[in-house]
C-alpha cells in the first residue's frame, strides 16, 4: 500500500474506472454541466485502492462511487448524488432516477455497468488545463 493519505478537504469526489470509455465520458459530461466543483480520482490508483482498503471496502471496477462530506455513495445512488450538482438536462435525469427504489434503480445501473465497455470504445477524456486541477491523482 502507498502511504497517501486521502485528503479530506475534498467535499465531491468522483471515482471512476480510469479504462472505461463510457466513464470518461460521464467525467466529461460532469466537467461540462457542473454547478459546483468535483473532483475525480480513478479507481486505479493508489490513492483510490488506499481510500477503500482503509475503509474495509472492496472497490469493483464496474461501479462508481461518489464521495459527498464523507458519505460515500455507490451504483445508482451515486449518479443521483452527482446529478443533482448538474446543469439541465441531466438534473432531470437524477430526478426521475431518485424516486426509483435502490435496487431498480441500481437493476438499470448494472446493465449499464455490465455493457460500459462497449458503448464508448477507448474514450480517453483530456482535461483542459484548468480541469485537471479537479483531478486529485492521475
Amino acid at each position: 500500500m502507498s502511504s497517501k493519505k486521502f485528503p479530506e478537504d475534498y467535499k465531491r469526489v468522483v471515482f471512476y474506472d480510469g479504462d472505461c470509455g463510457f466513464c470518461n465520458k460521464a467525467v466529461e459530461i460532469i466537467l461540462k454541466f457542473k454547478k459546483v466543483n468535483f473532483y475525480f480520482v480513478a479507481l486505479q490508483s493508489p490513492l483510490a485502492k488506499d481510500f477503500f482498503h482503509e475503509r474495509g471496502i472492496i472497490c469493483n471496477m464496474d461501479t462508481m462511487y461518489y464521495l459527498e462530506n464523507n458519505e460515500l455513495f455507490m451504483r445508482s445512488r451515486a449518479a443521483v448524488k452527482i446529478g443533482t450538482n448538474l446543469r439541465f438536462p441531466y438534473t432531470v435525469f437524477s430526478k426521475i432516477l431518485g424516486i426509483l427504489p435502490v435496487k431498480l434503480g441500481d437493476f438499470f445501473y448494472n446493465i449499464v455497468a455490465r455493457n460500459r465497455k462497449k458503448i464508448f470504445r477507448n474514450k480517453c477524456y483530456l482535461p483542459n488545463q484548468n480541469e485537471r486541477s479537479f483531478f486529485i491523482e492521475t
